[in-house]
């Protein structure tokens, strides 16, 4: 009943804004790739520093209070049309999150299960394979500069997951069975490319990752959540 009530909507919600990504970059692909002969494919490092934290469905969960994170990998830009991309590759992110339930709960580590009190914050820390898969819109070269919008889904592949408590009963423990294996999110962000001299660029930019799967699993009888992770971070990179 609480999960008809609270997760359902979010899930439809979820949904819906998946499909209409979608959508948009059928309609994309389907209008830029008939014009366009040459395909060019491009290649970007980057380190991107961010801030994360959890948000989720329930009142009486506490999510408050940010971390500091970071994600690096390797980009790959597929050009279909002379101002529009295809985008993938793969990257490790590190992101986190703090919880407070209401009540005392269990947590399962990866050696023992240990009870957590009511009112003791947990820190969570996680780390992701990610393989994105998105659509880069671009304008033309403007001086060196050249300006750009990416947005798609994004799959996340849980590597390890680590938590803390306030209380010291868990220091930075594993805690991999309570977090769930494959995650999904969606992206947004807009940035710059500035140009160094033929193909290479110093790449800046901001993005917005929301992730729409459940990170947990609710061991032990904990009442149902839907928790999500959010991260804003900074793209500091190079293009070749």
């Amino acid at each position: 009943m609480f999960m008809q009530k609270m997760g359902v909507p979010v899930i439809e919600s979820s949904v819906r804004f998946v499909k209409n990504i979608l959508f948009c970059l059928v309609i994309v692909i389907l209008a830029g790739s008939p014009g366009f002969a040459q395909k060019t494919t491009t290649f970007s490092i980057s380190v991107d520093p961010a801030i994360t934290w959890f948000s989720n469905d329930r009142r009486e969960l506490d999510t408050k209070g940010a971390e500091l994170g970071i994600s690096y990998g390797l980009a790959m830009d597929h050009f279909f049309s002379e101002k529009y991309a295809l985008s993938t590759g793969v990257s490790i992110s590190s992101l986190g999150g703090n919880l407070m339930y209401d009540d005392t709960v269990l947590i399962k580590t990866a050696y023992d299960t240990v009870e957590i009190p009511q009112g003791n914050g947990i820190r969570y820390r996680i780390k992701y394979v990610n393989i994105p898969f998105g659509l880069k819109l671009k304008t033309v070269e403007i001086g060196y500069k050249t300006f750009f919008v990416d947005l798609g889904l994004k799959a996340m592949f849980r590597i390890s997951a680590k938590a803390s408590a306030d209380n010291g009963l868990l220091n930075k423990d594993k805690v991999e069975d309570e977090i769930q294996l494959f995650n999904m999110a969606y992206f947004f962000g807009a940035g710059m490319e500035y140009s160094l001299g033929g193909s290479t660029a110093i790449v800046g930019g901001i993005y917005y990752t929301h992730s729409f799967l459940d990170i947990t699993k609710d061991l032990f009888g904990k009442q149902p959540d839907y928790l999500n992770s959010n991260m804003i971070s900074l793209k500091i990179g190079v293009l070749f």
